[in-house]
């Protein structure tokens, strides 16, 4: 195999990389985009939860 098969080679395996890694970015962002939105949620719950308790000890 010469350098310049050797090389086209090479380079496929390094797309092929990029591309794996670039799947696996996305996936990792969706997740992070899912958690972010399950924490902000469960925040919010928690915050009516004490608005909740605050205005049934007053009441």
């Amino acid at each position: 195999m010469n350098t310049r098969q050797k090389a086209a080679e090479r380079l496929t395996q390094v797309q092929a990389q990029l591309y794996a890694l670039s799947v696996e970015k996305q996936a990792l962002e969706d997740e992070a985009k899912t958690l972010a939105g399950y924490l902000n949620l469960a925040a919010q719950e928690d915050k009516e939860q004490q608005e909740q308790q605050e205005s049934e000890q007053t009441a």
